[in-house]
């Protein structure tokens, strides 16, 4: 999956938005009120976001999720 972390799968599919740009646009709002360890993370997710794909993100929305337990 792109090398996500499941942190990050995690927290891309926590987001209220179903699109690639609404979700990048969501996590830049939460660097505003996280700790550095959650902004380490996010910035993770931000980059690999910005590589991918709209396909390769709804694979990623898609992701199933009983593997993240």
């Amino acid at each position: 999956m792109n090398d996500f972390t499941l942190e990050e799968i995690y927290l891309i599919k926590s987001c209220d938005s179903d699109n690639k740009s609404g979700v990048i646009k969501e996590l830049e709002k939460y660097l505003n009120h996280v700790d550095a360890g959650m902004e380490e993370i996010i910035h993770n997710a931000l980059d690999k976001l910005y590589e991918i794909t709209d396909k390769e993100f709804i694979d990623l929305r898609n992701y199933p999720d009983d593997v993240m337990m």
